[in-house]
């Protein structure tokens, strides 16, 4: 596995945040690269929680399950993700000066899709706090 980590700090409650990056449903608002996201269990998001997901990664289609793996409410999120890629990732927020860090790990198994994650995440992340501290 080849490891990126991100980290951000976000002018907004961490629930906020957390509700955001929680909502794969809502990824699109922030996240154009997450391609098409559907949810394939119905209820609250939790543990057991999946989606489908397809889009393009480097000029390749693919299509992928999405599950959460771990859900700790305005903490943590934990994602695994099955398919054309594989990839375990994790999200904390915790309170930080002037708002709430948020914290990105993404466990990668093919090397070679994380230098174009790396550079994605990086202005996902970045859309997500302008969209924040815009109050969206």
């Amino acid at each position: 596995m080849t490891t990126n980590e991100h980290a951000i700090v976000i002018g907004a409650p961490a629930d906020e945040v957390f509700a955001w990056v929680s909502d794969l449903d809502g990824w699109h608002r922030w996240r154009p690269s997450a391609g098409q996201l559907e949810r394939t269990t119905p209820g609250p998001v939790g543990v057991g929680t999946t989606w489908q997901a397809s889009g393009r990664v480097l000029d390749q289609d693919i299509t992928v399950t999405v599950e959460v793996t771990a859900y700790e409410p305005n903490v943590r999120l934990g994602l695994t993700v099955s398919g054309s890629i594989e990839a375990e990732q994790t999200f904390t927020v915790e309170p930080a000066t002037g708002g709430t860090r948020l914290a990105m790990t993404l466990d990668l198994a093919d090397a070679d899709l994380a230098e174009p994650a790396r550079r994605q995440w990086d202005a996902d992340l970045h859309r997500l706090k302008e969209t924040l501290e815009a109050g969206a």
